[in-house]
């Protein structure tokens, strides 16, 4: 997933607390209905990227036959905003968006950890982290294992299988997931410039050209790599062909981008605060007239000259003795 150049993507982490507003897949929302098979668990795993923990949704079917991964992704404008959910008011304006994640880049840690190793692991002794209990969910995502066979060496036969990461067939296995997500951009309306993380979101004013392969190639290796640890992109780079001087200034791209929407929110503010909306609804607004006095009866004038002084009021009648 990305986040426009005015939007800042963050993982959701175990330590939010909030209630936000979340857009989940069809999937998910059918599998919270009351008579569904299906359950969604929310867990934390490392991501594959950095190891910082994150949140996950696991779809699982009845009796743990087939999962589906998701994740989480927090996306915050740099402008103030609110969320109105039914007669309430969310006031931060943060969007939620649970995405599809293929399982096994949240695998790829764990395989590399016992790469050097000289015995080959069972799936469930490699999904046996020690720390995040979570990962024996995966295990119900029956398609990982074949995916595991296109990147590791295997021994043995049925519940005795075992793994052991082949850095060639992940390489090459990789190349392909680019190669896919590269073909599938030129259905989409994504606008290419800057990184992955600068495309959701966007109110684009660029040409409506269609991007080169080379473009898609780009993105699409961007949108990989941010699941991958630093030694598996940069061979995948080489691989793919993708000189490094274009991921640099496509990097640069999309700073430059968040700098300059930066900017502009900020002249948009007030002259006297630091920021302010950027839709100014008090502009031209002119308030209501004051209505004019009522002319005052002759009655009413007798009346305020009477010495009211000794009376009593006509409540005072109706008071408890």
């Amino acid at each position: 997933m990305a986040a426009s150049s005015s939007a800042k993507r963050r993982r959701l982490d175990a330590g939010d607390r909030k209630q936000p507003v979340c857009v989940f897949p069809t999937s998910v929302t059918d599998a919270l209905s009351p008579g569904s098979n299906n359950s969604v668990t929310v867990v934390s795993l490392p991501h594959p990227n950095t190891g910082d923990p994150a949140r996950y949704v696991l779809l699982r079917g009845k009796d743990d036959k087939g999962c589906s991964v998701f994740e989480l992704n927090c996306f915050e404008d740099k402008i103030d905003r609110s969320w109105f959910v039914g007669n309430t008011v969310q006031q931060t304006g943060e969007l939620y968006l649970c995405t599809p994640i293929d399982p096994m880049l949240l695998v790829l840690p764990l395989l590399e950890k016992h790469m050097h190793k000289p015995n080959f692991l069972t799936l469930d002794q490699i999904l046996d982290d020690g720390t995040y209990t979570a990962f024996s969910f995966l295990e119900a995502c029956l398609a990982m294992v074949e995916e595991l066979e296109h990147v590791c060496d295997v021994r043995g036969e049925g519940k005795y299988k075992g793994y052991k990461l082949n850095h060639e067939r992940l390489i090459l296995w990789l190349k392909e997931k680019v190669s896919r997500t590269a073909e599938t951009l030129l259905d989409t309306d994504i606008p290419l410039s800057g990184t992955a993380q600068s495309a959701n979101f966007s109110r684009s004013t660029t040409s409506k050209a269609k991007p080169t392969q080379a473009q898609r190639t780009l993105y699409a290796y961007g949108v990989v790599s941010e699941y991958l640890q630093a030694s598996h992109a940069e061979s995948l780079r080489k691989e793919i062909g993708v000189a490094a001087a274009s991921v640099q200034d496509n990097a640069a791209a999309a700073s430059n981008s968040e700098k300059s929407t930066k900017e502009t929110v900020a002249s948009a503010a007030p002259a006297n605060s630091s920021r302010g909306p950027c839709e100014d609804y008090s502009v031209g607004f002119q308030p209501a007239a004051k209505p004019a006095d009522k002319p005052t009866s002759a009655a009413a004038k007798k009346l305020a000259k009477i010495d009211k002084k000794g009376m009593k009021s006509m409540m005072s009648f109706f008071k408890k003795k």
